[in-house]
């Protein structure tokens, strides 16, 4: 099946255009542009093969005007981003399997995830398969992809607002764990803000800062083994942790997810070459840490 689906894309690819030409047919305008001004168009036209994942102008549509704006003026940080949405090579649906991980044009990975029909990058929908051009293929996907930071805990340590997160990863020496980027399976990290930990007492935050076996079960419980992007989190339920047989409660309020009742999150999907990132307002705390608590 796979062999004459091959044939009929090779058949298809003869008579198409190239990228360009292509994703003018797919009326997607803005990559074009953006493309263009990182002088990117030609390589889109006359290099490959490329497996292209292309950006609807609703998607850049859904970027904040200064992000955009600040893209458009900084040609080096723009052609880091396009590059990100370019692999070497055709790669056609049917050769994906859900966790594979493609290394892009600007050296970083991008992780697939599929789910019945439904086919992801990273936290991106794909909404067109497999429109081939004579030098590529095409995903029109609904999401402009972030450029993952180098691991977890530098996206983590890069943040100052999250620097007792950070000392608490430290102390509970899964810092390493955390900086790794060469592992089998990402991490989801849910990390609380210095306002967060300010809501304990001193005496609270010290008692479990000075005790290893505390701690772990502190940031364990804010430590999912997969990758959950927010749009994963679209149901009321509950999500597994490394703090075994402990779960963090997830409730839809106004479309948003609230972790255990009482966290926001303020900062969603930050990449990182071995997991994501969710920054939330409230610690998240297991039932273990209650007599400490209160």
């Amino acid at each position: 099946m796979k062999e004459l689906l091959l044939v009929a894309a090779l058949v298809l690819g003869a008579q198409a255009g190239n990228l360009v030409e292509e994703l003018q047919k797919l009326n997607v305008s803005t990559l074009i542009q953006l493309a263009t001004t990182a002088g990117l168009a030609d390589t889109l036209t006359n290099g490959g093969p490329f497996t292209l994942l292309a950006p609807t102008d609703a998607a850049f549509g859904k970027l904040p005007e200064a992000t955009l704006s600040s893209l458009q003026s900084d040609k080096a940080a723009l052609t880091d981003v396009l590059k990100y949405h370019l692999i070497q090579g055709d790669i056609f649906s049917w050769d994906l399997l859900s966790g594979d991980r493609f290394t892009t044009l600007n050296g970083r990975r991008v992780k697939v995830t599929t789910s019945g029909t439904t086919t992801m990058f990273n936290g991106a929908k794909v909404l067109v398969h497999d429109n081939v051009a004579s030098n590529g293929v095409i995903y029109l996907i609904d999401t402009v992809l972030t450029v993952p930071e180098a691991s977890i805990f530098q996206a983590i340590s890069n943040r100052p607002e999250l620097s007792t997160f950070v000392d608490a990863l430290t102390r509970a020496r899964l810092d390493t764990s955390l900086n790794a980027t060469n592992i089998r399976y990402p991490y989801t990290v849910f990390a609380p803000t210095n306002t967060a930990f300010s809501k304990l007492t001193t005496e609270q935050l010290n008692h479990i800062l000075e005790s290893r076996y505390l701690l772990l079960e502190l940031v364990d419980y804010h430590i999912h083994l997969g990758q959950l992007h927010k749009g994963s989190l679209t149901h009321n339920g509950r999500i597994t942790t490394r703090y075994s047989g402990h779960y963090i409660t997830v409730t839809i309020t106004d479309g948003e997810p609230i972790l255990n009742h009482v966290a926001h999150l303020s900062e969603a999907d930050i990449e990182a070459e071995n997991g994501l990132v969710h920054v939330i307002d409230h610690l998240l705390l297991p039932s273990s840490l209650a007599s400490i608590i209160g």
